[in-house]
This record gives structure tokens, C-alpha cells and sequence, in this order.
């Protein structure tokens, strides 16, 4: 697979990237599940000085080639006149489904009274950031387009979720006449749940969803939405947890996947150790487990279901926490309580 570390512009994520590549790489190399190989790719900020463009063609043809990206936070912000690399990344690979599951810890004291176990599936392909341009330079333009092909598509992963956790769907998209392409996407929504009966199916408006996160997000279990409103809707449900910091994604396509943070590069915590790890090392979780159902190597599966229990216990114990979660623990302290936890649960698992 694809690894993009990224460089010495890019902020915290060339650290998350190693903090989490210190839990995969030794757990991998421990155990007997099939060899997974990291092609390390450059890509980043300082590629525009280098090559002319934060991702070289060279990476992207290496990327598509290998069919699977494993990404830390780049500084897409220092290089405005481009695309950001994940967006470049994602068009390419026509990874349409964009999977953002959140829960709370018991540790974590922001949401440790809450039960909050959720997954946003945004569609990732269309939306305001299809066409943006700027006819003048005190004009900026986009527009907003959603197809039904494309809203059909990420509906039937969000049905297929929904029905494999809860059997409970929340469709956020305005159901008035406002934003006509929100009705193609309900009705796409109604059509592919036609074949989905078990699944309890609500239809919120965005603010409406948004008010409920800040004060009940235990209520919901699978979101789908396009693009624009999931952008803003996953954040939210990532940060009701605790922090950005706890949120991975993975965005998936028929043939071709890629996993990140759902955040940014952190640039106030770069060089001091104290970046949370956890988001990185959750999407490196995502990744084995998808790689071993592509390749159907349950051991690899295993393997991303360990990393996410070790998560899931070190958090809960609220003992070994970055300061963004309410601890004192560095980037590496993290990682390396994560790897020991895992060690001690894969013993004679995998």
C-alpha cells in the first residue's frame, strides 16, 4: 500500500504518521498474518517547491497502482493555488463513500456519561467542492452539484451499515425546497431503502441533526449525507467524543481505498510531542481491517480489531491520555501503551 508521511511543512503529520506506523509495523512483523508491504510516497507541502505540485505525478501513479493509501494531515492550507492532496487523491480513485465512525471513552471525561457509538457516511464526490472557480478576483463561484447516480451509490453503503449495526439510518439532508439537490438525494435515499425493510429510516435537517449531536448524540447510530452537510456534521460527531483527535476515516471506493485523520495537520502542537496519535492509529485499524476483508485474511482483520480494542481499553482507563483528551501523556507514551495493550490481547490470537 501507499503511505504519505508527508514532509517538514506538514506540521504534526509526519508524527502522527510515525507514532502510528510504531504500533502497525511491530504488530505486523510479531505476528503470522500475510505480509503487508508500506510504499512510502512523497506528497505534501513541500512538493511544490520540489516538483511544482503537493502531489507528484510520479506518487499519484504509484497510488493508483496500488489501489490502497494509507495518509497522514498534510498542509493543504499552505498551498491554496492546489488541491488538496486527500481531495486530488480521492478524485482520482473515485473513492466515494467517506466513513467517519465516533464513540466515547470512559476515560475521557467530556463524554464519559455519554454511550455514543455512530458512523457518517458523506458522499464524497460531488457537493460545492465539484466546480469552484473565480471569474474575477473579488468573485468566488461554486457550484453545487448531486446526481442521482452518485447519491444511490453512498446510500446503499449507509443502508448496508445500518443494517449490519442498529438497523437505524438518519438521512440529513434539507427536506424543504432550498437546496433542490438535497431532494434528489432523499429520494435516492427512499429508493435504495425500498430494499432495505429492517431499517428504521429519520430524514433530519442539518441544523436540526446539528443541535441534536451538542446535546443527545447517543441517539444516533448510522448518518448519511452529501457531501457539504457531512463535511460539517462529522466534525461535530467527532467532537462530541472529546476531541478531533479520537476521529479516523476511511474513504472507500469499489476498487480502491484510502484511510486518514479527519483533521488537519495540528501546526500549534508540530515538534513538541504532544499531537494525539489516536485518530492516525484508528485509520491504520480501519485499514487492516479492510485489507483483510478485501483479501478475505481474517488474521489481518484480527489484527485491526485488537489495535481497536487496545484504543478502546487504554481510553477508557483514562490513564495514558495526550493534553487534548485531559492528560499528560506525549505522542510516543500513547503509542507505545497502545502497542503493549495489543501485544498482551494478540497473544497466541494471530
Amino acid at each position: 500500500m501507499a503511505v504519505i508521511r508527508g514532509g517538514p511543512l506538514d506540521d504534526s503529520g509526519p508524527e502522527m504518521m510515525d507514532a502510528a506506523m510504531s504500533v502497525l509495523k511491530p504488530l505486523l512483523s510479531e505476528s503470522d498474518c500475510s505480509p503487508v508491504e508500506f510504499v512510502e510516497v512523497e506528497a505534501g507541502a513541500h512538493c511544490v517547491e520540489k516538483y511544482g505540485a503537493p502531489l507528484p505525478r510520479e506518487s499519484l501513479e504509484t497510488i493508483l497502482n496500488l489501489g490502497v493509501v494509507f495518509k497522514a494531515p498534510t498542509a493543504g492550507a499552505k498551498t491554496p493555488d492546489f488541491p488538496p492532496v486527500g481531495s486530488t487523491i480521492k478524485k482520482a480513485m473515485d473513492t466515494y463513500a467517506n466513513i467517519t465512525p465516533c464513540r466515547s471513552y470512559k476515560g475521557v471525561k467530556l463524554a464519559s456519561r455519554l454511550n455514543i457509538d455512530m458512523v457518517m457516511v458523506r458522499e464524497n464526490t460531488e457537493g460545492l467542492a465539484s466546480i469552484s472557480f473565480r471569474p474575477t478576483p473579488d468573485i468566488s463561484c461554486a457550484t453545487r452539484i448531486i446526481t442521482r447516480f452518485a447519491s444511490e451509490r453512498v446510500a446503499r453503503v449507509a443502508f448496508a451499515m445500518a443494517q449490519r449495526r442498529r438497523h437505524k439510518l438518519t438521512v440529513c439532508a434539507h427536506t424543504g425546497g432550498i437546496f433542490d439537490g438535497d431532494r434528489i438525494f432523499i429520494e435516492s435515499c427512499r429508493k435504495i431503502g425500498m430494499d432495505y425493510p429492517d431499517v428504521d429510516v429519520t430524514f433530519r435537517k442539518p441544523d436540526a441533526l446539528n443541535g441534536i449531536l451538542m446535546v443527545s448524540p447517543e441517539v444516533f447510530d448510522v448518518i448519511v449525507a452529501p457531501n457539504d452537510w457531512g463535511s460539517v456534521i462529522s466534525d461535530a460527531m467527532v467532537s462530541s467524543t472529546g476531541s478531533v483527535g479520537l476521529g479516523p476515516r476511511a474513504n472507500l471506493g469499489d476498487d480502491a481505498a484510502s484511510f486518514e485523520p479527519i483533521h488537519g495537520t495540528a501546526p500549534g502542537k508540530a515538534g513538541k510531542g504532544t499531537v494525539n496519535p489516536v485518530s492516525q492509529i484508528l485509520a491504520g485499524k480501519m485499514l487492516l481491517e479492510w485489507l483483510g476483508a478485501r483479501h478475505q485474511d481474517e488474521k489481518v482483520s484480527e489484527l485491526g480489531r485488537v489495535i481497536g480494542q487496545s484504543v478502546s481499553e487504554i481510553l477508557d482507563e483514562g490513564r495514558v491520555m495526550t493534553r487534548d483528551l485531559g492528560g499528560t501523556a506525549s505522542t510516543s507514551e500513547v503509542a507505545q501503551a497502545i502497542l503493549e495493550r495489543a501485544r498482551q490481547l494478540l497473544h497466541g490470537a494471530c
